[in-house]
């Protein structure tokens, strides 16, 4: 990956609506090019991609734990904990994206 290549900044809602489509579609959906096809959007948007562990970066998720309730409450009710989300998110993200 180019050295000047970024992380790729995530947004409450994303974790949030990545949580959502996966919780509820998670077994119909077909991810068996899924790695490839992130790799190459990553690639082509200069932003760079390790693994699964990227999407849980610790500084990014300080900022959006800071941002849940702010971006998503008015929007979600019954918004689940942002703990919650992220710890069923990491094994479902760790699945597909490996």
């Amino acid at each position: 990956m180019d050295p000047d290549s970024q992380k790729c900044p995530l947004r409450a809602r994303d974790y949030y609506d990545l949580w959502r489509v996966l919780g509820a579609f998670q077994d119909r959906l077909d991810f068996s090019d899924f790695p490839e096809f992130l790799r190459s959007k990553c690639t082509v948007r200069n932003v760079s991609f390790e693994g699964p562990d990227d999407f849980f970066e610790k500084t990014m998720l300080n900022h959006v734990e800071k941002t849940w309730e702010q971006w998503l409450g008015p929007l979600i009710p019954d918004l689940p904990n942002f703990a919650t989300v992220i710890d069923e998110l990491r094994p479902r993200i760790a699945l597909i994206a490996s």
